[in-house]
């Protein structure tokens, strides 16, 4: 017994020339393992053993093979260890030997199990064998074996998501090693699965929770090589409803898989999300044999969008006849998308021919409101809406109605005196414009010209009497009538008008020309002023106001009902920076004045601008700067002269938030505050012809959000919708150089370029691809696309004799560059196709007319058509093919003269360009 230290043994006493067998075996207090032995010829020295022979390879598997070999020479001693070595085939390079296994013992060993091999990879062997004295030469290569595939064993690397809309999200990956497709690398592709966290306490595996799988695979097709050209984004979309394995409800998960024809796909973007959702998603890669391990999962949330729904449980409340209090309850969780701002409160009057929205906003912690400035007795319908920082939401639906308070009514409306004489008077009215309730009569008083405040007479009337007749009265004497309207609230304030008893009563003359006051005029009012014109004996009621815009030219009455005093009026509802002009017309009982002077040209001051431009793109050019394109908003917004861009811009959080919570219950809520946001920065474009900028000095690896709007000398417009945009990797800036198109064949192109010159800051190129169509093709549904990584590519599939455009981008991880300048080739002509059709006229007993189409394809110049003729039988034992041929393409007709009555006949034409192409044919019988 030996000690466990011990690793040699020097053994004596030996007789010689007797072959010995040693054996070595370990002990523990369980008892004695399983023994290794040699064998040893005493007094004979050992040497170095030889090569093993007949290498033989069986039983091939993704992970291993079996060596079957013959032992070479032993050298006069047991061998002691089993050395393989292999050499690893990568398309057309080889790897050196190396040692990929390594058998201790075993010296009667004919075959090997060699473990630890990729798999679909291209292997040849050699052994060598060792003894106490050395290890022998190496055996002759074995054959060339590939293993089987296999899965994939790794997920696709870096797997990140980030917002690009309010329903999508972008991901991107490092697509898997090609050394680790361990697959043929057509039928690999990426498995995505992504679920929806909902902000409720859930366990994981409810619907809700499930996950929904999005497959990215490549199409197995002709290599780049070979021209394998694929339609741009051509994909396969696949949904399926099923019960999910387990449930014993019978709840219902929709999963969908989307194939894309690009293996070397790294980003993918996912629509048809929720609005301001956190999503969880995770990768996989697939090969033909099965899908590899799941990636760590990564969390992303979706873009803020407004609100679509309203707060619940509206109620209104009138506590006046000009007030109404309004109070809501809370928007339902699913429909905030995005973090509430505040409310707005929105009220309207049926009744108006065209109802006005106005709004009271609100704080997002306050859910009640008192509306004011509203009229009485009015019904009102009110809606409440949420808005987040991207606009307004949907207010609430059906719409709250409630009606104000009764108030003492307004004056009565027109009021004018359709009979006058010199001892009686008629006076006549409408309606208070402003009832502020229900009328319940009408009061109308009589007051002498000097008699001071106490009336002569008083008439009481019903809500139904619209005049009143007043007789007995002096003539040539000035009166004043008192009218006013009674609703539950009491006695409105009174109407004063004045009317001369005579029997001399004429229309007004014309109102002095209106001017407006400098002082008042706005963007959207003024106030004009105005001198009055006689009264021809019967006092002015009130005045006409004419307005005419000038780019227009036509007049239209503004205000029907102004008031005689004062002569001023304050006009709303102007256009701001418009010229305008006004007139008046005067009305009186007898009739209406001709019109005024014609005001002087009168401009509106500027306003903001109401509505913002367009952001039509927000992409990286460097990894510390941004190019925005956009769209000015229309002439008609602008309100003014436009003098600039205003651009604001902020760093948001990161949008990936941390890995799933572990346990059987995730548990997420909203804060009731969003999270601080970093301060808005402001760049001032100053030039208003621009439709891009490129804002610079960002901060890498950022995420922001850029809104852009316009100003004028009045100030600044309405922002844009924000863009969020990813600021580090920066796309490529200039296109591939030094390309060069070139005719292959009839149906292929040879293209070959140069890599861009690289600025600054720049991704490394991941790949090109190039764009295919014909030429005076202006579809883009008919541009075809491949993507490769070299910088050449044969372009197959194509038509004969046929114009291409091609251009090629550079891609890099932050997407695609500017397009080359496209080139345009033809390719080579080819054999044409059968002639269109084939028809027979003029057939007579020995002769018929054959007319013919040009090809459909004629793949190149039409050089002449072959017309053969022959009977199907022979005719008088003999047999004969005529062939004639017929020059140029413009003769399609020959006359065939030398035919046999009865007979039948078969016509052949084909077409040529550079050779023929094929017939068609048809049967004739000449008639007797």
């Amino acid at each position: 017994m030996l000690p466990s230290s011990a690793r040699d043994l020097i053994i004596t006493g030996l007789s010689p020339l007797i072959i010995y067998a040693i054996t070595v075996s370990a002990q523990t207090v369980i008892g004695q393992g399983p023994p290794s032995s040699a064998t040893i010829s005493s007094g004979v020295p050992p040497e170095l053993p030889g090569a093993p022979t007949n290498l033989a390879i069986s039983n091939i598997g993704p992970h291993s093979v079996i060596l079957q070999f013959r032992a070479g020479y032993g050298g006069k001693t047991s061998v002691s260890r089993w050395l393989v070595e292999a050499e690893v085939k990568h398309e057309e390079e080889t790897e050196g030997w190396q040692q990929v296994f390594e058998l201790a013992g075993g010296p009667d060993a004919r075959s090997i199990e060699v473990p630890g091999l990729a798999p679909f990879t291209h292997y040849r062997f050699r052994m060598r064998q060792t003894n106490i004295v050395g290890t022998s030469p190496a055996s002759h290569p074995s054959r060339h074996v590939q293993t089987l595939q296999a899965p994939p064993y790794m997920a696709p690397a870096n797997l990140s998501v980030h917002a690009s809309g309010k329903n999508s999200l972008l991901l991107r990956w490092a697509p898997l090693p090609e050394s680790s497709y361990n697959a043929l690398p057509d039928t690999v592709g990426y498995r995505l699965q992504y679920r929806h966290l909902r902000a409720v306490n859930r366990r994981p595996d409810v619907a809700e929770m499930t996950w929904v799988s999005i497959a990215l695979a490549g199409k197995v097709s002709q290599s780049n090589e070979l021209g394998g050209l694929q339609k741009s984004g051509s994909t396969e979309v696949r949904r399926e409803t099923r019960k999910p394995v387990g449930k014993k409800k019978s709840t219902k998960i929709e999963v969908q898989w989307v194939v894309v024809t690009d293996r070397l796909e790294r980003e993918l973007k996912l629509e048809g999300l929720q609005p301001w959702s956190l999503y969880e998603l995770r990768i996989q890669a697939f090969n033909s044999i099965s899908a590899g391990p799941w990636g760590q999962p990564v969390r992303g949330r979706t873009r803020e969008d407004v609100p679509s729904a309203g707060p619940e449980n509206i109620s209104v409340v009138a506590t006046g006849p000009h007030t109404l209090l309004v109070t809501w309850g809370a928007i339902p969780e699913g429909s905030k998308n995005g973090w509430i701002l505040g409310y707005k409160v929105l009220t309207s009057n049926p009744a108006e021919p065209v109802p006005l929205l106005d709004s009271v906003a609100t704080a997002a912690q306050e859910s009640i409101v008192n509306v004011s400035g509203l009229q009485a007795a009015t019904l009102y319908k009110l809606t409440v809406l949420a808005y987040t920082q991207v606009g307004d939401g949907v207010p609430t639906d059906p719409a709250v109605t409630c009606h104000t308070m009764e108030d003492l009514p307004g004056r009565p409306g027109a009021v004018w005196f359709p009979e006058v004489s010199s001892h009686a008077v008629r006076l006549a009215w409408k309606p208070p414009p402003q009832p502020n309730g229900q009328i319940l009569g009408y009061r109308a008083s009589l007051l002498a010209n000097g008699s001071g405040s106490n009336p002569e007479r008083t008439w009481e009337l019903g809500s139904d009497v619209k005049q009143v007749r007043a007789a007995g009265l002096a003539p040539e004497t000035r009166y004043t009538f008192l009218l006013a309207a009674q609703t539950s609230r009491g006695w409105g304030s009174p109407a004063e008008v004045v009317i001369i008893t005579t029997q001399h009563r004429g229309r007004p003359a014309p109102p002095g020309r209106p001017w407006a006051d400098a002082k008042t005029l706005g963007p959207r009012t003024l106030l004009l002023k105005w001198a009055a014109g006689a009264g021809g004996f019967a006092p002015v009621r009130y005045y006409i106001l004419h307005r005419q815009k000038m780019s227009a030219g036509v007049w239209q009455p503004l205000a029907s009902t102004l008031p005689p005093q004062p002569t001023e009026f304050l006009v709303n509802w102007l256009e701001p920076f418009t010229d305008y002009l006004f007139r008046l017309t005067a009305i009186n009982d007898v009739g209406e004045s001709e019109p005024s002077e014609t005001s002087q040209t009168v401009t509106t001051l500027q306003d903001v601008p109401s509505k913002a431009p367009a952001l039509l793109a927000v992409r990286p050019v460097s990894p510390t700067s941004l190019l925005l394109q956009w769209q000015p908003p229309p002439a008609g917004s602008m309100n003014g002269l436009l003098l600039g861009y205003s651009l604001r811009y902020q760093q948001l959080p990161s949008p990936q938030e941390p890995n799933p919570i572990p346990g059987p219950i995730i548990q997420l809520t909203s804060d009731p505050q969003p999270p601080p946001l970093a301060p808005t920065m402001l760049k001032t474009v100053n030039d208003s012809s621009l439709t891009e900028y490129k804002l610079q000095g960002l901060e890498r690896y950022r995420h922001y959000e850029v809104r852009l709007s316009v100003y004028n000398s009045a100030g600044e417009g309405p922002p844009s919708d924000p863009w969020e945009v990813y600021v580090g990797e920066a796309l490529p800036t200039a296109p591939p150089r030094g390309l060069h198109l070139l005719s292959a064949t009839a149906t292929q192109l040879h293209l070959s370029w140069q890599p861009p010159q690289k600025n600054n800051g720049e991704n490394d190129i991941l790949a090109y691809k190039v764009y295919c169509r014909k030429a005076g093709s202006a579809a883009s549904s008919e541009e075809k696309t491949v993507r490769l990584l070299k910088n050449n590519v044969r372009l197959g599939s194509l038509l004969s004799f046929t114009s291409y455009l091609v251009s090629v981008v550079t891609v890099n991880s932050a997407g695609e560059g500017p397009r080359s300048q496209a080139l345009q080739a033809r390719t080579l002509q080819a054999a044409p196709s059968a002639p269109a059709y084939l028809h027979f006229t003029k057939m007579t007993s020995s002769s018929v007319n054959v007319t013919w189409g040009m090809p459909i394809q004629p793949n190149g110049l039409i050089t002449g058509f072959r017309v053969i003729y022959q009977p199907t039988s022979p005719v008088n034992g003999i047999s004969k093919i005529v062939t004639v041929d017929v020059p140029g393409s413009s003769r399609k007709w020959l006359l065939i003269k030398d035919l046999t009555e009865g007979e039948i006949y078969m016509v052949g034409v084909c077409a040529r360009t550079l050779a023929y192409g094929p017939e068609i044919s048809g049967n004739i019988a000449p008639p007797p």
